[in-house]
Order: C-alpha cells, then structure tokens, then sequence
C-alpha cells in the first residue's frame, strides 16, 4: 500500500472504531492495533458492521460469537508500507449444571432456606463455568478491512 504512514495509521484506527469496535493496543512503535474483543452482531442488528457473510450471522445467531480484529503495519521503504489483518472468533462455551429424575421445590429451597446461596465456584480447582474457545478467523471481515482501508487510502469512495 502506497501512502503516507501517518495518514494510513489513522485510516486503520478510524476504520476499526466504524465497526463498533473498541480499540485495546495502539503502539505506533510495533505497528499492531488491536481491539477489545465484540460480541458479535445478530440478525436483526442490521446497522452493525463486523459480520460480512450470510453464514457467519446466522452463525452469530444461533450461539454467542465474538470477534477481535489485529492489524499491523511494516514499513515497506520509499512510501510504502504492509498491511496485515486478522480477525479471531471465539465461541462461548458454559457448562450447565444438569438436574436428572423428579426434583422437588421443598428439596431446592429447603438446603438454601436460612442461609445465602454461594453465588462463585465453591472450588477454585474446578474448571471455569464459561469460557471463551478460539473457533477460527473471519476471513471474510479481515479482506473487507484491508479494502476499506485501501480505498480510504487511495481516495476512492469507502466500501462498508
């Protein structure tokens, strides 16, 4: 990509925050920006822009996803410089605690009945109940920030 640096530095900023992220690490010494990680949009969020592909908001529909987006710039020499994009998708994993057989109300509320339920992990050994698994990358919002950023770049009209 051709351009000053400075103004491309900005552009990656600029279009990172259009999409409703929020960034998390600016360091212009490393060349990396990187956002805080965006639960992803739903079907009937139609304003929102970080899912591209019909698959991935149906997918974003059906289970809670999130997205974080890492850019980095390297200088090329003589005005130029490289521009790499990737966007991590996570799933939300919980683990539910499954009640089998007849269960009774005077048997639930009965063991709480005079004192306060634990509201944490009673053992801090134990695996955490939800979490956050690294499902792959959005290839498809990562080539549409590169080009959004080029034509911002080049002066062409932005594409979304």
């Amino acid at each position: 990509m051709t351009g000053d640096p400075n103004y491309i530095w900005q552009i990656c900023q600029e279009q990172i925050k259009r999409r409703g992220f929020v960034l998390d690490r600016v360091d212009r010494r490393q060349g990396i920006i990187s956002s805080f990680p965006l639960i992803s949009k739903q079907w009937f969020e139609f304003w929102r822009q970080d899912v591209v592909t019909m698959g991935d908001l149906l997918e974003s529909s059906l289970h809670t996803l999130r997205r974080i987006i890492h850019l980095e710039m390297v200088a090329a020499g003589q005005g130029r410089c490289g521009l790499s994009c990737l966007v991590m998708v996570e799933r939300l994993s919980t683990e539910r605690q499954v009640v089998s057989g007849r269960v009774r109300a005077q048997e639930i509320l009965g063991r709480t009945a005079g004192r306060l339920p634990a509201l944490g992990r009673r053992n801090s050994e134990q695996a955490p109940l939800e979490q956050w698994l690294p499902i792959g990358q959005d290839r498809a919002l990562e080539a549409r920030i590169l080009a959004s950023i080029s034509e911002k770049a080049t002066g062409k009209a932005p594409g979304l």
